[in-house]
């Protein structure tokens, strides 16, 4: 993720996703794993009202309900580049998205929005609302 200056990539990314989804060794539901599901379950809990990038906060993860569905993740950005975060724990998807895209944290959630359409067999939206989206910082950048 490129905010706080950590270096990843898409494979240390989707590793980590594994781990919270407890599928590979080591994983919460390994007990010699370092973090207990417990903890992990703590981490995922509410804490708060988070306003505009998730519904909801826990320790270190915004939290979102999508359709019904509950999702964790984290994001990163920084000029020019975005980092889209997201585990779906009830269907045990990952799933990660890197951008060094011009408007790089609409690219990403666009992407991430896409990839949720397609796993819950859902119409395709997020083209229009990236369409609306990219008209409006079209407009932003030539005031």
């Amino acid at each position: 993720m490129p905010l706080g200056g950590l270096i990843s990539s898409v494979q240390d990314l989707l590793g980590w996703a594994r781990f919270h989804l407890g599928s590979v060794a080591g994983s919460p539901d390994d007990p010699a794993a370092p973090l207990t599901r417990a903890s992990l379950n703590a981490m995922q809990a509410p804490l708060a009202s988070a306003g505009c990038f998730a519904d909801r906060v826990g320790i270190a993860w915004m939290l979102r309900d999508v359709a019904g569905r509950r999702l964790v993740g984290h994001g990163g950005l920084t000029t020019g580049y975005a980092t889209a975060f997201t585990l779906v724990p009830d269907a045990g998807v990952g799933i990660v998205v890197l951008t060094n895209a011009q408007d790089a944290n609409l690219v990403a959630g666009g992407i991430r929005q896409r990839l949720l359409e397609l796993l819950y067999d859902q119409p395709g939206e997020i083209e229009g609302q990236l369409a609306l989206a990219r008209d409006e910082a079209t407009r932003q950048r030539a005031q």
